[in-house]
């Protein structure tokens, strides 16, 4: 039992270091400069060069993958715009607002995203399913099953602005969608999540399969 644990806590901190590698590679490892995001459209040579420094650019990227780390566990006070308490992702490029702050603002909201469209995703997915196998054969199946064809072709990009015009600028049947805390008005919470809810599972391809397994 202890080598089995002592296995998987090896194996959870290869995976976070090789996240944080990935993490660290996608701001600061790629081509195009990170400091031209923060210096704006009168930038100039020596704010360039200014913002390298404070960010720590101008060193090599091992150096600035050690810093990343660092940063991670015991937060920094090397940034401009002030402290940062661990774990540090440092500052929005186009804010200023701290990264992690922003991420554990937006949680909730993300949460609630996941879970309504998971419930309308096994709602729709094992509803249609069931009815279309009670009714095999029958106009209701086959209405169904092209009804969950073309749903499950259309991206979240169409159906959405779709849904919207159909269902709350022309027909007004619901409100525009907004998030509502659920602990301050529950009703509230779940009324903002019926049409994201309902357009993201539609537009998903694993519907199809949920609903003909089963169909």
């Amino acid at each position: 039992m202890l080598r089995f644990l002592v296995r998987r806590f090896l194996g959870a901190v290869v995976i976070l270091f090789l996240l944080s590698i990935v993490t660290f590679l996608l701001f600061f490892g790629m081509p195009r400069d990170p400091g031209l995001l923060m210096c704006g459209k009168t930038c100039n040579p020596t704010s360039l060069a200014n913002i390298h420094h404070v960010l720590g650019l101008d060193k090599p990227i091992s150096t600035q993958y050690g810093i990343f780390l660092k940063n991670l566990v015991m937060g920094s006070n090397g940034f401009a715009q002030g402290p940062c308490p661990a774990p540090c992702f440092g500052y929005s490029y186009h804010t200023n607002d701290q990264v992690w702050a922003t991420l554990i603002d937006r949680l909730p909201t993300t949460v609630s995203l996941t879970l309504g469209g998971a419930f309308f995703f096994l709602l729709i997915g094992l509803g249609t399913g069931l009815l279309a196998a009670w009714k095999r054969g029958t106009l209701i199946d086959k209405t169904a099953t092209a009804g969950a064809m073309v749903l499950s072709s259309m991206q979240i990009y169409f159906l959405g602005p779709l849904a919207l015009a159909l269902l709350v600028y022309q027909t007004h049947i619901f409100d525009k969608p907004a998030y509502n805390n659920f602990t301050a008005n529950p009703i509230s919470w779940f009324a903002g999540l019926i049409i994201p809810g309902w357009c993201c599972p539609r537009s998903s391809p694993r519907s199809t399969p949920v609903w003909r397994a089963r169909r």
